[in-house]
């Protein structure tokens, strides 16, 4: 019926997720929440115990098997609790789709998809990329929405021109604004993407860094 909101039963059929915080914690994470951290052949490994309080959500309530992801393309270590596996894997039984999201890197997240819980869809560089999920002979493979990513063209160039060009001779206006900042001093990373780069907001220091990235966030959005 006209004006009607959708019902309750119809939205709650996808689940989306962030990854690092969400789906996976990084050790100190773990450790505040009461895991124990001990090393094993040179290898990072986090046991929750029962003693274990709490942080972000992390509760240890019992003995519990963490499962390592791959590093991140800047070290960046995190675990997947077994039980996460296990409700993700039920939410799915259920016919809940379930995405995983993420700004990190293609490359990372490519890395990382065989090792995080099994997903109908995935995407990269907080949107830019997508990839859903076919299993043919119970092996996952990810197939990129082609489409999607032709939609970014105007803005941050093909994904032919990323794989061949350095961010200083793409096309579009997301790398001229790389460009302009590159020229400020900003402190860029654009290494593994096509469809967004990383700033530290530090240029000037603390504050006047934030609120200098504010103001071209602001500026953009007014073009």
């Amino acid at each position: 019926r006209r004006g009607r909101h959708p019902s309750s039963d119809t939205m709650s059929r996808l689940l989306l997720s962030d990854i690092d915080g969400t789906l996976a914690h990084s050790r100190v994470a773990l450790e505040r929440g009461g895991a124990r951290a001990v090393r094993v052949a040179g290898m990072d490994i986090v046991q929750c115990n029962a003693e274990g309080g709490s942080e972000g959500g992390m509760e240890s309530e019992a003995p519990r098997e963490l499962v390592p992801l791959p590093p991140s393309s800047t070290g960046q270590c995190a675990f997947v609790s077994a039980r996460t596996y296990e409700l993700c894997a039920t939410l799915r039984r259920a016919g809940v789709r379930l995405a995983i999201l993420t700004g990190a890197r293609t490359g990372t997240l490519l890395q990382r998809a065989p090792a995080l819980p099994a997903a109908d869809a995935y995407a990269a560089e907080n949107g830019g990329r997508i990839f859903y999920a076919s299993a043919p002979g119970g092996e996952t493979l990810l197939r990129e929405d082609i489409e999607w990513r032709a939609r970014m063209d105007a803005a941050c160039g093909s994904a032919a021109e990323a794989a061949l060009e350095p961010p200083e001779r793409r096309s579009g206006e997301l790398w001229q604004l790389y460009r302009r900042m590159a020229a400020e001093g900003w402190r860029l990373d654009a290494k593994g993407y096509s469809t967004s780069f990383r700033c530290s907001a530090d240029k000037g220091g603390g504050e006047r860094g934030a609120a200098a990235l504010a103001r071209l966030v602001e500026e953009g959005n007014a073009a």
